[in-house]
């Protein structure tokens, strides 16, 4: 939430906002609810008609680098999946994003997901109302459909998915 602008931008929309970091967010707004926290440990008090998670998920379980104590080896981003699911009112919906790539890659500060992985975390607690990949080349976003495209570096691979809570 702290990296990004779009919880205050959408908040400026009119939208009644909830966001949560491990960090302070510098940034007023009466649409805008901000909490420094985790978002794993903290007990929200209310559904959510929509929860978005830009580019976060897989930081989970990696968040040294943001003032956590985690380490890397765990399944923080399933449980986060979980937590997403849990929060939903009934027929909310959740969009979520990360990067992926054709295999996993070691020594890296995030947790990159493959194609196939994605899917299987994704199907235990969501249905895919859409899913998208996408893959840079020489600076420009494509769209692929076809796995053998997918790319080699998950700087280069973003997976975007609307769900919906089971």
């Amino acid at each position: 939430h702290v990296a990004s602008s779009t919880a205050l931008e959408l908040a400026s929309l009119g939208f009644e906002m909830t966001a949560i970091d491990l960090r302070e967010y510098p940034f007023k707004h009466h649409n805008l609810s901000s909490i420094r926290g985790d978002f794993l440990k903290y007990e929200f008090n209310k559904k959510f008609d929509c929860i978005y998670s830009l580019s976060t998920i897989e930081h989970f379980g990696f968040s040294e680098r943001y003032g956590g104590k985690d380490e890397p080896n765990n399944n923080l981003d399933e449980e986060a999946f979980a937590k997403i699911a849990g929060l939903l009112k009934q027929n909310g919906k959740a969009i979520v994003s990360f990067p992926y790539a054709k295999k996993w890659v070691p020594d890296i500060w995030f947790r990159v997901y493959t194609r196939a992985e994605i899917l299987k975390k994704l199907d235990s607690h969501f249905n895919i109302e859409e899913g998208r990949f996408y893959r840079r080349d020489k600076n420009i976003w494509s769209r692929i459909n076809d796995p053998k495209n997918d790319p080699d570096s998950p700087h280069d691979g973003v997976a975007l998915f609307l769900l919906e809570g089971k």
